[in-house]
C-alpha cells in the first residue's frame, strides 16, 4: 500500500513532526505501507528527513509531462524512488491550518477537483487532525464542502473547527474530533543541550506580525521582550529557538528592544527541537507545535497566538490561564511567570499537564484505530 502525505515538509518543524508521527505509526503497523509525497523544498537551510518517503510525480491530465510519465521506465522510477498518482492507494492530508478564510482561496483552488479524482480512482481520503475555518466567504464554503463529500474521515483538532465544518452542511458522518497527533512522537535531546538546567526557550512566530491586526502586530515583540526580562529576573537563561523558516527575522527585533544578545538555536532535525523543549524549565512560544511539544512533555509554557487553535490547545491541557494576549501588562506577565515557576503552583500545573497528556494520548490512539479501519490495516491500539 502506498499512502500519500499532503501538507508536510521540513521548513516548518511542526509539519515535519506530523510526518514523523505518521511514519512511526505505519512502520509499527505494517512495514508494507510506503509513504509518498511531492518533493520537499527546504529553502536555503539543510534539513534532516524524519521518514523514508517516496517521491510522488505530479498528475498532469495531458501534455508533454503526462507523456513523459507514461514513457518513464519502471527501472528509472524505482532507481529514483518515484511513484505516479495512480499508484497511490490513500491520501492523508496533514496541512495543519490552511483550509479557511485566513489563507484565502489558494489552498482550495484545486482541492475539490483533486478529491473528486482521488475518489474516482478508489483512493481513501483522510484529513488528519488540524484546524479548519472559518468559512465566511461563499467561495471557500462551497469549495471545501465539495471536498468533504469525498472524504472518508475528517478530524477537526478543536471544537470551533468542528463547528465550522458542520456549518458547511456537507458529509458530516465523516467528521470527528481528535487532538494534535504529534504527542506520540518522542523528542531526541542533542548533546549540546544535555545537563543544562535553567533554560527558557523563546519560540517566535512571524505570523504574529503578518497575520494579525496592526495594533496586535506592534505589541508582539514588546510582549516577548517583557517575558524575557521577567524570566531573567528569576535567574533563568532565555534563548531563541527557531521553529520555522522566516521566524529568524524576529531575532534582531527582539534583541534590539531587549538591549542584549540572546543565543539563537536552529535545529535541522525536528526531533531535536522537540527534545530541546523537553529539557527546558519553561518556554514562551507562539508556534502551535512548539507549544504542543511542551505541553505533551509536561513542560510549563506561556503562549500567545493568532487564531482559535491556540486557545483550544491550552484548554485541552487544562492550563488556559497560561495563554496570554499580546496586550497583557507587565504585571500580568509577571504573575503568569510566577505561576509556572514558583511552588506550589508549578507542581499543581505539571500534575494537570500529566493528566491531560494521558487523555490526549488515549484520544490519539482512538484516531489511529479509525484510520487503520478505513485503510483495512491491523491497528496497534485495539
Amino acid at each position: 500500500m502506498i499512502v500519500e502525505i499532503r501538507g508536510v515538509g521540513y521548513e516548518n518543524q511542526g509539519a515535519a513532526l506530523m510526518l514523523a508521527a505518521i511514519a512511526d505509526h505505519f512502520a509499527a503497523v505494517d512495514g508494507r505501507v510506503h509513504l509518498a509525497a511531492t518533493p520537499f523544498r527546504n529553502g536555503r537551510r539543510p534539513c534532516v528527513p524524519v521518514a523514508d518517503v517516496l517521491r510522488k510525480l505530479p498528475a498532469p491530465p495531458f501534455g508533454r509531462s503526462a507523456l513523459a510519465m507514461l514513457l518513464m521506465s519502471r527501472w528509472f522510477r524505482d532507481a529514483y524512488r518515484l511513484v505516479s498518482d495512480r499508484e497511490i492507494d490513500a491520501v492523508l492530508d496533514a496541512s495543519g491550518f490552511v483550509f479557511g478564510d485566513h489563507w484565502g482561496q489558494q489552498a482550495l483552488e484545486r482541492a475539490p477537483g483533486e478529491a473528486h479524482r482521488w475518489k474516482r480512482q478508489g483512493k481513501k481520503i483522510v484529513f488528519m487532525p488540524q484546524a479548519f475555518g472559518p468559512f465566511s466567504r461563499e467561495s471557500t464554503r462551497s469549495a471545501f464542502a465539495r471536498v468533504l463529500e469525498h472524504a472518508d474521515l475528517v478530524f477537526a483538532r478543536d471544537l470551533e473547527s468542528y463547528e465550522h465544518l458542520t456549518g458547511l452542511h456537507a458529509a458530516t458522518k465523516a467528521l470527528r474530533l481528535a487532538p494534535d497527533f504529534t504527542n506520540l512522537v518522542a523528542g531526541a535531546v542533542p548533546m549540546s543541550f544535555a545537563n543544562r538546567p535553567g533554560r527558557a526557550a523563546i519560540v517566535p512566530n512571524l505570523h504574529m506580525i503578518d497575520r494579525t491586526l496592526p495594533q496586535q502586530s506592534a505589541r508582539y515583540v514588546p510582549f516577548l521582550v517583557t517575558c524575557i526580562r521577567e524570566l531573567k529576573r528569576r535567574g533563568l537563561e532565555p534563548f531563541l529557538l527557531l521553529h520555522s523558516t522566516g521566524d529568524e527575522q524576529l531575532g534582531p527585533l527582539i534583541q534590539e528592544q531587549l538591549g542584549a544578545e540572546l543565543e539563537t538555536v536552529r535545529e535541522s532535525n525536528p526531533l531535536h527541537t522537540k527534545g530541546i523543549l523537553g529539557t527546558c524549565c519553561v518556554a514562551v512560544a507562539s508556534r502551535y507545535h512548539a507549544l504542543a511539544s511542551c505541553l505533551a512533555q509536561r513542560v510549563p509554557c506561556i503562549g500567545t497566538g493568532w487564531s482559535h487553535k491556540y486557545r483550544f490547545l491550552f484548554e485541552d491541557y487544562g492550563c488556559a490561564e497560561c495563554l496570554l494576549s499580546v496586550d497583557a501588562s507587565a504585571d500580568e506577565i509577571g504573575t503568569c511567570v510566577n505561576a509556572v515557576l514558583e511552588e506550589p503552583s508549578r507542581t499543581m500545573l505539571t500534575e494537570r499537564l500529566t493528566r491531560a497528556a494521558t487523555r490526549q494520548i488515549e484520544q490519539t490512539h482512538g484516531m489511529w484505530r479509525e484510520i487503520d479501519a478505513v485503510l483495512a490495516l491491523r491497528s496497534l491500539h485495539q
